[in-house]
């Protein structure tokens, strides 16, 4: 519930206001020429060993190109595909929580987490050297942590991508040189400013991959940033799906997230869902002005926490809820007085009023006011009352009849 609160004496033309307030992947292709390897530790048995935890180092027997990991594991020192982990189950849990220790500059192309809660740590000061920017999660309720620095390859600029329905959580400072793109499931930062600050975030939906590359069904987008501060370049919405939903996650802690000017970025008319946001303590800003979103931009974005309603941005950037703001109260005679606030067109509003603040209880001023336009309005006998406070609220959107 959102509402603004005035307090009128009669005869005072002087208004003050105040803001009240499990399904697998079905198919995977590698997307480069380099072979695919998938993690084993033992290569007796089907599954990557018992448990499948273990350092990764050049020279280490580790990998075997058998999906189910029964076949000889063998060292690679080339760039290659990689799946953690070789498995022969019907279901991604059965393999336990595992870490991965990397021990060296690892080359690898695409990144594929396929069984299992993996965490990837890298000894400093390596790091992994990556040409392709594909890492998939594959399954509902399955997370990929990456202590590791990920890196653009030589001669490359790519970034990263976040493929498929799970979680891939990111807690280095990373150095790729190309965008953030979440194409499906949540990429959630694991500390603050891990992300390259001039690093494009696009959140898509089945639209960024060109290669032939084939992941099922396409899932919603959501970028969480666990109460972490983040800067960023522009923002990008893609997508040809209208049932996906593209969402910024912002946590509970104290932050900022920070994207760089927007307005010049085609979001398609795709709704950006912001979800925990707390005015006071979490805080969305784009560029430095109240230009770096345009009006078409804003009407775009819902604050899920406040019934959707639309972003407004202030003259610094920082984009918050377009909750109704109280712009005057005046009296065109001694018993009437005459309420208007800022709207959303043809959003529903309630005007109360109590007469004193001690009062137990709001009275409702008149029935509920539809807005047509950017402003709205609602006039209201005082009678013989000395002084009044006023509230409006915004009313929750109407499901159809």
């Amino acid at each position: 519930m959102k509402c603004s609160m005035h307090k009128v004496k009669a005869g005072l033309n002087r208004a003050t206001a105040a803001l009240a307030a499990a399904p697998l992947l079905l198919a995977l292709q590698a997307s480069a020429a380099a072979p695919t390897y998938f993690w084993d530790t033992n290569g007796t048995d089907d599954g990557p060993g018992n448990p499948p935890t273990a350092d990764w180092y050049v020279s280490t027997k580790c990998w075997t190109l058998d999906p189910n990991g029964d076949a000889p594991p063998f060292a690679y020192d080339q760039r290659a595909n990689l799946v953690f982990a070789a498995t022969g189950g019907a279901y991604w849990d059965e393999t336990d929580d595992y870490t991965v220790t990397v021990h060296g500059i690892a080359q690898v192309s695409d990144l594929v987490f396929q069984d299992g809660n993996c965490t990837m740590t890298t000894v400093a000061p390596y790091y992994l050297d990556k040409d392709t920017p594909y890492i998939s999660v594959l399954n509902y309720g399955q997370t990929a942590t990456m202590n590791s620095i990920i890196a653009s390859a030589p001669g490359t600029s790519n970034g990263i991508t976040k493929f498929a329905w799970g979680t891939l959580v990111l807690s280095y400072t990373n150095t790729y040189r190309g965008p953030t793109t979440v194409e499906g499931g949540i990429l959630r930062l694991g500390a603050p400013q891990v992300l390259p600050s001039t690093s494009m975030l696009v959140l898509a939906g089945g639209d960024t991959r060109t290669d032939g590359y084939t992941y099922g069904y396409s899932s919603d987008a959501t970028f969480a940033t666990s109460g972490f501060s983040q800067t960023l370049g522009p923002l990008l919405l893609t997508g040809p799906y209208d049932d996906q939903v593209h969402t910024l996650d912002l946590g509970s802690a104290p932050s900022t997230l920070a994207f760089a000017d927007s307005h010049l970025q085609d979001w398609s008319s795709i709704p950006l869902n912001i979800v925990n946001y707390i005015p006071g303590t979490t805080f969305l800003r784009f560029g430095t002005s109240s230009a770096g979103l345009t009006a078409t931009q804003l009407n775009l974005i819902q604050f899920a926490d406040f019934l959707d309603v639309p972003g407004k941005i202030d003259s610094q950037g920082f984009v918050s809820p377009a909750a109704p703001l109280l712009l005057s109260v005046v009296m065109p005679d001694a018993a009437d007085a005459v309420i208007t606030w800022s709207a959303i067109n043809g959003r529903r509003y309630i005007v109360d009023y109590k007469n004193n603040l001690t009062d137990p209880t709001w009275t409702s001023a008149a029935d509920v006011v539809v807005a047509a336009g950017s402003t709205a309005s609602l006039t209201n006998s005082v009678g013989t009352n000395t002084q009044r406070f006023y509230r409006v609220e915004l009313l929750p959107v109407q499901p159809p009849s």
